[in-house]
């Protein structure tokens, strides 16, 4: 072979390898999403911050207040939120009854889905301004929001605020009522309400840590998470677990095997998963499986925000509403 034939043939294999390794280097396209899992794109609003599901629905807001009702197959944008801000409604906090209602903050107040239209529920010793953190939803009826030292229970129209056993900053509460609500928020806080007293839980968080997010499967499994996402705090508390888990006597670290900023834990007693800005893992014998990867989502994937279980289905979104669903058996 002559010394062109050889430069030519030396330089077309070059050019194969680093061709083959660009590709090696790129995400797995869509098609590589495993089975079960199926992809809906094209969702009817973007910049979501959270969702929240009922027995058969998903519901999720944008930052800047726009709602949409996800059925598992498509998207449907649910009409403005009421209030003096309409279409600049902005906030995070969302929650759905067993029944079926949404709750969401919007302008100072709670706007209330009945399926059909929104109604305004005033939240009385708030002012528009006061940050809203947490919105739980026992029943239509039983509806709990938290802000700054406080929470408040619906009673009708209106939220009558009561005193949390705290001055911090209170982003989230969970639980099954009255006589049984947990809440989390600044300076790593974890407290629960027992129908009479407020007990702060001793988890030995770091102060700077904001524990945003709650999930109780029944008195003895209760999860608390940092929201880092939702929240972007600057510091994640140095060793401070990002998850942990209440056994009904104790809370313990419970995030060893997640990859990624924990966005949300979602599920029932048939089942809890740990979505992360990387995938979504199901726990199992005490220990988190990956279940699905950044890469198997696709290219055009973003961080995930958040997750959550209807009868039917694991649903996760990232925030240019993508979803991805996962049958439940």
């Amino acid at each position: 072979m002559s010394r062109a034939a050889l430069t030519l043939v030396l330089v077309f294999a070059l050019a194969f390898a680093l061709a083959a390794g660009a590709h090696a280097q790129q995400p797995p396209p869509a098609s590589a999403l495993p089975a079960p899992w199926r992809a809906v794109h094209a969702g009817a609003l973007t910049d979501l911050v959270a969702i929240t599901c009922t027995r058969d629905h998903a519901y999720a807001r944008s930052w800047g207040g726009r709602v949409a009702s996800f059925d598992g197959s498509t998207w449907t944008a649910l009409p403005e939120l009421p209030g003096s801000q309409q279409g600049h409604t902005y906030g995070t906090a969302i929650a759905a009854a067993p029944t079926g209602e949404v709750f969401t903050e919007a302008s100072g107040t709670i706007a209330a889905w009945d399926g059909h239209a929104w109604t305004s529920l005033a939240l009385d010793g708030w002012t528009q301004y006061e940050p809203i953190g947490g919105v739980f939803a026992a029943s239509a009826t039983d509806v709990y929001v938290t802000g700054r030292g406080k929470i408040a229970r619906r009673n009708g129209a209106h939220f009558v605020a009561y005193d949390a056993g705290t001055w911090r900053e209170l982003t989230e509460v969970a639980g099954t009522g009255s006589a049984d609500l947990w809440t989390s928020g600044q300076g790593g806080t974890i407290q629960h309400w027992d129908g009479a007293h407020w007990t702060r839980a001793a988890t030995g968080a770091a102060n700077d840590v904001w524990y945003g997010g709650l999930l109780e499967v029944s008195a003895t499994d209760v999860w608390a998470w940092r929201d880092a996402p939702r929240f972007a705090r600057a510091s994640h508390g140095g060793n401070t677990p990002a998850v942990l888990h209440f056994d009904g006597h104790a809370w313990t670290a419970a995030d060893d095997g997640l990859d990624g900023e924990i966005a949300a834990v979602a599920g029932d007693v048939d089942g809890v998963y740990a979505v992360t800005t990387n995938g979504v893992a199901h726990r199992t014998n005490g220990a988190w499986v990956t279940e699905l990867h950044s890469a198997e989502r696709g290219p055009d994937a973003a961080e995930l925000i958040g997750g959550c279980t209807t009868a039917h289905a694991l649903i996760v979104v990232d925030d240019r509403a993508n979803a991805w669903v996962r049958p439940r058996e």
